[in-house]
């Protein structure tokens, strides 16, 4: 009998390591905002959308394994996809499909326009690596700023149904992964009629 619990115990101390590993290899996304993950561009007379522009962004990283545990290999973070939903009071305004920052832009696949705003590409994020997503856009001489995805593209850069106008809003973050991993944030978001004091915290 004695010998029965002891075998009992060991297997579950075993599958009770083996799912620890498991666990521990799966990705580990971890969501960020900092100004030095914007991109504040000016584009020359001439350009179709002409002076500055400053589009807001988040950083998203699968995290490399604690110290102790660097013998093992953490998985990519396979097929990622970003939904993004905006909140005033709690109450929802709107959502979008997120775009992340260096996939192709629109108007360089015209042929697969149209399948690109319903379906972003997806990226696959390496252990230790970062990938970028957009979230918002403003234009200097624009005091709203509009939710910047594929959609934007079609519309002047400008979509109407993201438009926040300033003020202070919440911001919700999902990123959906191939291998089942699941991560979700919030943020707050302060839209100002200064591009300058326009940010994601």
């Amino acid at each position: 009998m004695e010998n029965l619990i002891i075998s009992i115990l060991g297997s579950l101390v075993v599958a009770f390591f083996v799912l620890f590993i498991d666990r521990q290899r799966l990705p580990r996304l971890n969501i960020s905002a900092g100004f030095n993950y914007n991109s504040d561009n000016t584009y020359p007379a001439g350009h179709p959308y002409q002076g500055r522009w400053k589009f807001f962004r988040l950083s998203i990283e699968n995290k490399k394994l604690p110290w102790g545990l660097r013998w093992l290999t953490r998985q990519t973070a396979i097929n990622c996809h970003a939904n993004l939903y905006i909140y005033k009071d709690e109450e929802l305004l709107f959502s979008m499909k997120g775009r992340w920052a260096n996939t192709p832009e629109i108007p360089h696949l015209p042929d697969q326009a149209l399948v690109k705003m319903l379906y972003p590409d997806p990226v696959s994020i390496l252990i230790g690596e970062k990938e970028i997503l957009d979230v918002f856009v403003q234009s200097v001489i624009d005091q709203n700023v509009y939710g910047w995805n594929n959609e934007a593209y079609f519309n002047k850069w400008k979509t109407p149904a993201y438009q926040l106008v300033p003020g202070e809003y919440s911001l919700k973050v999902e990123i959906i992964t191939q291998n089942g991993v699941n991560k979700q944030e919030k943020f707050s978001v302060i839209v100002d009629s200064d591009i300058d004091n326009t940010k994601i915290i």
